[in-house]
């Protein structure tokens, strides 16, 4: 859509046209980008955190459950060679 101006007072208006720009979608969108960007990057971070969370839980868990088979051993060993001794 295009507008001709016109006014007997300014002359130099009458060479003007004025048209209607239609925008499209990413016009429209990308004052909204780093916003967007923001939200993206914060919630992949955050997956990121949660996933090197549980890692670290599971290789906690997996540390607390070897020192309980190791003490475990280690009573066992205490325990045969105190059977050696009481028997010999």
């Amino acid at each position: 859509m295009t507008w001709q101006l016109f006014s007997p007072d300014l002359p130099f208006l009458q060479a003007m046209t004025v048209r209607q720009v239609h925008h499209g979608f990413w016009d429209s969108v990308q004052p909204y980008l780093p916003l967007v960007t923001a939200i993206i990057t914060g919630t992949v971070s955050s997956i990121g955190i949660l996933i090197t969370y549980n890692l670290a839980n599971k290789a906690r868990q997996i540390a607390e459950e070897q020192k309980k088979i190791t003490q475990n051993k280690l009573d066992i060993d205490i325990f045969d060679k105190r059977y050696k001794i009481i028997n010999s």
